[in-house]
C-alpha cells in the first residue's frame, strides 16, 4: 500500500519540505507535543520531563546528568542545605560536592536521604579554601541527594559557595 501521508512536496524540481530523513519518534518527544514523523503521518509526544532515556544499566562515571552550583550563604554557624537532585532511575551515581568558602573552619557532605554519604571537615586563616567530596553511591529511584556545608570561626557575614555534580557513566553524553 502505498504512503497515505505526504512527506515531501517538490515544486519545478525543488524538494520544498522533506521529511523523509527526520528521525523523530513519539518516544522523542516531549509529552503532548505534535509533529510528522519521516512517513508523514502525525504523532504526539509521549517523553516524560528529563529527556530521553538513561543508560541500561546506570554506572558511575564522569558525564554529568545534574548540575547545581548557584548557591550563596552568608551565615557562618547554621548548616545550609542547598542543591537537591531526586533520582529518577535506580543506579550507581557519582555525587561531586564542591565547596569555595571564607570560612576558618567548615564541614560539609554529601547526603541521601536525610543519611551522610560522604563527609569532610577543614580548618584554615579564613581565607578561601576550594575543595571537593566525590563518593559513588548506588541510589534508587525517587533517592533524594543534598549538599549540607556548616562554617564557623569568622564573622556571621562571610559567604559560601557550593555545588553538586551528579554524574554517570555514558559513553555518548548528553
Amino acid at each position: 500500500m502505498a504512503n497515505p501521508y505526504c512527506n515531501k512536496i517538490i515544486i519545478n524540481g525543488e524538494a520544498k519540505i522533506d521529511l523523509t530523513a527526520d528521525t523523530v519518534d513519539a518516544a522523542h518527544l516531549a509529552e503532548g507535543f505534535t509533529a510528522h514523523d519521516a512517513s508523514g503521518a502525525v504523532i504526539t509526544g509521549v517523553m516524560t520531563a528529563g529527556g530521553g532515556d538513561l543508560p541500561d544499566p546506570i554506572t558511575a562515571g564522569d558525564t554529568p546528568v545534574f548540575a547545581d552550583i548557584t548557591y550563596q550563604s552568608t551565615s557562618s554557624s547554621a548548616e545550609t542545605a542547598a542543591q537537591t537532585f531526586t533520582c529518577r532511575k535506580a543506579g550507581a551515581y557519582r555525587l561531586k560536592a564542591i565547596f569555595n568558602a571564607t570560612y576558618s573552619s567548615c564541614t560539609a557532605g554529601i547526603y541521601v536521604n536525610g543519611a551522610a554519604a560522604a563527609a569532610a571537615s577543614w580548618e584554615g586563616s579564613g581565607s578561601h579554601l576550594y575543595d571537593t567530596i566525590i563518593t559513588d553511591q548506588a541510589l534508587a529511584a525517587g533517592d533524594v541527594v543534598e549538599v549540607r556545608i556548616k562554617g564557623g570561626g569568622l564573622s556571621s557575614r562571610v559567604t559560601s559557595s557550593h555545588g553538586l555534580i551528579v554524574c554517570i557513566n555514558w559513553e555518548t553524553g548528553l
